[in-house]
């Protein structure tokens, strides 16, 4: 049976502030390594706090941010899975990069569904495809907080053969039901892990994050739940081969 811990690591952005971020990333990278976690996932643009409209911490996809987790995640020899505002052509992306237990970038997504109700589309791209990559044995997937709306991207998913998808997310207290329910809804129809990274409660210039950051089976039980606070969560994941997807009919 191929089974790991991973590690949800709920943390409130310093707004603007990237550097005094990443000692909170630091810490949470120690405290996930400890535990014996192979990966620790962090919320959406969680360095500098998500920001729809604007782009203030642009780089390249080797810029100083990314190296900076790198360096984090070869320091305490755990995969690291952060998001940031990457360089492309028309638009920049809002772009996650996993980054290996030694420090290497594994995989890269940029989120495919910009969040138009709050004119992100206006201002970064949607990403091309999906994005998967392999660690401990296990084959995860990665999506972007307002994804989650969007079933055929978890079908895709689901057909590619991931155990568990990682969804880092800055989802706001306004629509939080809506959070917990897709996150239960995307893994017992998909039949996969889901593990959803939210900020934690802090109010930024965009909105307010309640947090509850959730790790879920294929079968919809929630296996670990946090509040609005800064936290670590913890769950094991297992590979589809322990579990299967519903049938046709959703029994």
């Amino acid at each position: 049976m191929r089974e790991a811990l991973v590690a949800a690591g709920q943390l409130a952005p310093c707004w603007g502030d990237p550097d005094r971020t990443l000692h909170k990333v630091g810490r949470a990278a120690a405290e996930a390594a400890a535990a014996g976690a192979v990966l620790l996932a962090l919320p959406e643009q969680v360095l500098t706090g998500w920001d729809p409209l604007h782009a203030p911490f642009l780089e390249e996809e080797d810029g100083p941010l990314v190296g900076s987790l790198q360096e984090i995640a070869a320091e305490h020899h755990i995969g690291i899975l952060g998001s940031v505002q990457q360089k492309a052509d028309p638009m920049p992306t809002n772009t996650a990069v996993m980054i290996d237990a030694d420090g290497t970038v594994l995989a890269r997504y940029a989120k495919m569904h910009p969040f138009a109700p709050g004119g992100e589309d206006l201002h970064y791209a949607g990403g091309a495809g999906i994005s998967t990559f392999s660690m401990a044995g296990l084959r995860f997937g990665i999506a972007i907080c307002y994804d989650l709306r969007f079933g055929d991207l978890f079908a895709r998913y689901a057909a590619a053969g991931v155990d568990a998808m990682l969804v880092p997310a800055a989802w706001p207290c306004s629509r939080i039901e809506h959070w917990e329910r897709f996150l239960r809804l995307r893994a017992e129809e998909q039949g996969f892990f889901m593990i959803g990274i939210n900020t934690a409660g802090v109010t930024t210039p965009v909105d307010r994050y309640c947090g509850r950051s959730m790790i879920v089976d294929p079968a919809g039980t929630v296996l670990a739940f946090a509040d609005e606070t800064e936290q670590v969560l913890y769950a094991a994941v297992r590979s589809a081969g322990q579990h299967g997807r519903l049938p046709a009919s959703g029994r």
